[in-house]
Formats: C-alpha cells, structure tokens, sequence
C-alpha cells in the first residue's frame, strides 16, 4: 500500500473491476499488448497510471464519424 493508503498495484479482478470490463476482456487486452501491466513473480499487476493510460487512449478514438460519412 501506498501511503496513501490506496495500493500500488491491482491484480486482474480489481483492475477489470476499475475498467467496469470483465477480466476475460482484460486478459485479452493484456495478451493483444492493449494495456500496460507489470509482472512480479509470475503475477500480472496493474498500477493506476496504466488503466488511466488506456482509458485516456480509449477516449480519443470515440468521435463520431462527420456528417455524411459512416
């Protein structure tokens, strides 16, 4: 934990459960090279910056297509 008192890392559910995805999707987003994690002694953990990350890069492909096209 962090002094903070919030963790330094997420494990699969808790990270998912923060995206509001399943973890199956996560895991897919992991295996794709989507998502940044880190790995400590064979686990897969996520950091807060790295689930803001993505949704950040997420929002940017959410425009609607002009007027005419699509």
């Amino acid at each position: 934990m962090s002094i903070s008192g919030e963790p330094l890392t997420y494990p699969y559910d808790e990270a998912a459960a923060r995206l509001g995805i399943g973890v199956r999707t996560l895991k897919r987003l992991v295996a794709d090279g989507e998502i940044r994690h880190v790995r400590v002694r064979g686990r897969v953990l996520f950091t807060e910056r790295d689930l803001e990350a993505y949704l950040s890069r997420q929002g940017r492909g959410g425009a609607p297509a002009p007027r005419g096209q699509g």
